[in-house]
């Protein structure tokens, strides 16, 4: 004797696979970026221009959401001032490394508009 099982609503199991093709989807993309990690703190971020020293660029204060090997997610008043950026790590010594914005977008945290900027390294920012 076999039960026999109501048909599956094709809605519904459209709707499932489509969250788990996100999940592998957003799985996958972040084992190529590698893992983030929480980074709540104050870190600086300037505009790059590279005809300028790092000592004479006007790095301003943002705050860190996360940090990978690959890059950083901050949150700012402002948008970034620019699509190539300088970012200062650490406490002294900082670490100054380039950076690329990939994706910004304007968000509700803690009551307040902000921009949630994403960044991608690109490489490592040494005084000539």
């Amino acid at each position: 004797m076999f039960n026999v099982l109501p048909r599956p609503d094709v809605t519904l199991y459209g709707l499932v696979h489509g969250i788990l093709a996100a999940e592998r989807a957003r799985d996958i993309a972040e084992r190529r970026a590698g893992r983030r990690h929480p980074y709540r703190c104050t870190q600086l971020i300037a505009p790059l221009q590279e005809d300028r020293p790092l000592g004479e660029l006007q790095f301003r204060p943002v705050q860190c959401v996360d940090l990978s090997a690959a890059g950083l997610l901050y949150l700012s008043d402002e948008p970034p001032p620019g699509n190539e950026l300088v970012v200062a790590l650490g406490n002294k010594p900082l670490i100054c490394l380039l950076a690329q914005v990939v994706r910004q977008e304007r968000v509700v945290h803690q009551s307040r508009f902000l921009h949630r900027v994403a960044c991608r390294f690109t490489g490592r920012a040494i005084e000539a």
